[in-house]
């Protein structure tokens, strides 16, 4: 027989998961390998059961990746939730599309979260979502679905 278990986060823990999502979007727009490095647990799982240092040099490969001057002038970070086997995780979505600051045809340059890349503007995209304790973010997965707002799933409660 299972057993059905619901958590309920109080506000404190709430607002130290935003802050550290805040600090991981922060170190992945900067290319921050050593600021991944400080939020990461070293005990957690990454990846499909990737170990802290894997996962250190998967984001070193993804920085790589977008590491050109077209790439680096206009990231695009939008935030929701995972809707598949493990839903309401929080997910980063970070694109990189080719920007050119002088053309005047930008309208195509902010896509609303879960888009597919814009394949006219070479766009690069990496969603991430996380699972978060004691202030460490202790799981890191690439999700199957999401959706930018919970808020169909709250009204079905």
């Amino acid at each position: 027989m299972y057993k059905l278990a619901i958590t309920y986060r109080t506000e404190e823990q709430i607002k130290m998961e935003e802050q550290v999502l805040i600090k991981f979007q922060n170190a992945f727009k900067n290319k921050s390998t050593r600021e991944i490095y400080q939020l990461l647990d070293k005990k957690g799982r990454f990846f499909s059961n990737k170990t802290f240092h894997a996962a250190l040099a998967l984001f070193y490969s993804c920085f790589k990746k977008v590491d050109v001057v077209d790439k680096l002038l206009h990231v695009v970070c939008n935030g929701g939730y995972t809707n598949d086997h493990k839903p309401c995780q929080p997910v980063l979505e970070f694109r990189f599309p080719d920007y050119n600051p002088f053309s005047s045809n930008n309208d195509d340059i902010n896509l609303p979260f879960g888009a597919k890349p814009n394949k006219k503007r070479n766009e690069i995209v990496f969603r991430f979502a996380f699972e978060i304790k004691e202030g460490k973010i202790f799981s890191i997965r690439i999700p199957n679905s999401c959706t930018a707002s919970l808020q169909k799933e709250i009204s079905m409660n």
